[in-house]
């Protein structure tokens, strides 16, 4: 699962997007749970939005606002959310 930060958490940026599988991150599935249910992070899958076809409609944010793009493919679209959190 890929959560993006909506809070600093630990040596992490709001907007950071995390791979929660990723052993790196330290972040077992109730420290997952929590952040979510406290709103502390947002599931990347409610940011991306399937159009169909191949596309995807991101809602980024820079923290002041936020806007949507569309892209094609699921890889662009985290792509697109890793460059706006400047990760």
């Amino acid at each position: 699962m890929l959560i993006r930060l909506n809070v600093a958490y630990r040596w992490h940026r709001p907007r950071d997007i995390l791979d929660t599988e990723d052993p790196i991150n330290e972040l077992d599935a109730g420290t997952v749970n929590r952040l979510l249910r406290r709103r502390y992070a947002t599931d990347v899958e409610d940011i991306i939005t399937p159009l169909g076809g191949g596309m995807f409609e991101v809602y980024v944010s820079d923290g002041k606002g936020g806007r949507t793009e569309r892209v094609r493919g699921r890889d662009r679209a985290l792509k697109l959310l890793r460059k706006a959190a400047g990760q």
